[in-house]
């Protein structure tokens, strides 16, 4: 059935060995949902998930941001 607004969604990212959550949001009434990071000194690959419902089962996929003076 697909995502709906105030679905849950969270950002991890790799932090000694560990996948951890950053963030926490929920999907807008247009589909979306925005995180600000801090860029750092090298790239920093992320991991978006939406969290799996009754209505529908969890998605995730990556997203790098480039290092900082990129």
């Amino acid at each position: 059935d697909g995502a709906h607004p105030g679905n849950r969604v969270q950002l991890l990212r790799h932090l000694n060995g560990h996948l951890v959550v950053v963030q926490r949001g929920t999907l807008g009434s247009d589909g979306s949902v925005s995180f600000t990071v801090q860029r750092h000194k090298r790239p920093t690959t992320y991991v978006v998930q939406l969290l799996a419902t009754p209505r529908h089962t969890g998605a995730r996929t990556k997203v790098t941001v480039p290092a900082k003076g990129q």
